[in-house]
Protein backbone atom coordinates (compact mmCIF):
# COMPACT_ATOMS: atom_id res chain seq x y z
CA UNK A 1 0.00 0.00 0.00
CA UNK A 2 1.53 3.34 -1.00
CA UNK A 3 0.62 5.98 1.67
CA UNK A 4 0.51 9.27 0.00
CA UNK A 5 0.53 13.16 1.03
CA UNK A 6 -2.15 15.27 -0.53
CA UNK A 7 -4.42 17.66 -0.20
CA UNK A 8 -7.25 16.82 -1.98
CA UNK A 9 -9.47 16.57 1.90
CA UNK A 10 -11.78 19.42 1.87
CA UNK A 11 -13.82 19.93 4.62
CA UNK A 12 -16.72 18.36 2.54
CA UNK A 13 -15.19 15.24 2.81
CA UNK A 14 -16.47 13.37 5.90
CA UNK A 15 -15.92 10.14 8.03
CA UNK A 16 -17.93 7.51 6.91
CA UNK A 17 -17.86 6.27 10.29
CA UNK A 18 -19.18 9.25 12.36
CA UNK A 19 -19.64 12.50 9.94
CA UNK A 20 -16.22 14.30 10.79
CA UNK A 21 -14.25 16.02 8.90
CA UNK A 22 -12.19 13.43 6.71
CA UNK A 23 -8.22 13.76 6.85
CA UNK A 24 -7.78 9.77 5.46
CA UNK A 25 -8.72 8.50 2.33
CA UNK A 26 -8.57 4.79 1.31
CA UNK A 27 -8.65 3.98 -2.12
CA UNK A 28 -9.52 0.04 -2.08
CA UNK A 29 -8.14 -2.15 -4.40
CA UNK A 30 -10.69 -3.37 -6.71
CA UNK A 31 -12.34 -7.29 -6.34
CA UNK A 32 -15.41 -8.82 -7.32
CA UNK A 33 -17.22 -8.20 -4.11
CA UNK A 34 -15.92 -4.35 -4.28
CA UNK A 35 -15.19 -3.46 -7.97
CA UNK A 36 -14.00 0.02 -6.83
CA UNK A 37 -14.63 2.50 -3.65
CA UNK A 38 -12.90 4.73 -1.64
CA UNK A 39 -13.57 4.99 2.39
CA UNK A 40 -13.14 8.32 4.18
CA UNK A 41 -12.52 8.57 7.91
CA UNK A 42 -11.51 11.27 10.55
CA UNK A 43 -7.98 10.65 12.23
CA UNK A 44 -10.11 8.49 14.91
CA UNK A 45 -11.67 6.49 12.98
CA UNK A 46 -8.81 5.80 10.29
CA UNK A 47 -6.21 4.52 12.82
CA UNK A 48 -8.83 2.38 14.41
CA UNK A 49 -9.15 0.43 10.89
CA UNK A 50 -5.88 1.14 9.11
CA UNK A 51 -5.03 -2.30 10.04
CA UNK A 52 -7.63 -4.39 8.74
CA UNK A 53 -7.85 -1.40 5.09
CA UNK A 54 -4.25 -2.04 4.38
CA UNK A 55 -4.09 -5.57 2.41
CA UNK A 56 -7.82 -4.69 0.47
CA UNK A 57 -6.37 -0.80 0.24
CA UNK A 58 -4.04 0.12 -3.18
CA UNK A 59 -3.11 3.81 -1.35
CA UNK A 60 -3.74 5.39 1.19
CA UNK A 61 -4.47 9.61 1.07
CA UNK A 62 -3.49 10.77 4.87
CA UNK A 63 -4.00 14.64 5.71
CA UNK A 64 -3.64 13.84 9.54
CA UNK A 65 -0.46 16.38 9.58
CA UNK A 66 -2.64 19.30 8.73
CA UNK A 67 -4.57 18.90 12.42
CA UNK A 68 -1.39 19.58 14.09
CA UNK A 69 -0.56 22.41 12.00
CA UNK A 70 -3.62 23.91 12.23
CA UNK A 71 -2.82 23.56 16.20
CA UNK A 72 0.76 25.34 15.49
CA UNK A 73 -1.03 28.28 13.43
CA UNK A 74 -2.97 29.31 16.39
CA UNK A 75 -0.61 29.33 18.68
CA UNK A 76 1.49 32.40 16.43
CA UNK A 77 -2.31 34.09 16.15
CA UNK A 78 -1.76 37.09 17.47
Amino acid sequence: MNVVKTHMLDSSYRCDSCSAQAFMMFALTPTERVPDGELFFCRHHGMKHRAALEPLTEFMADETDRLHAAIIDDKHVN
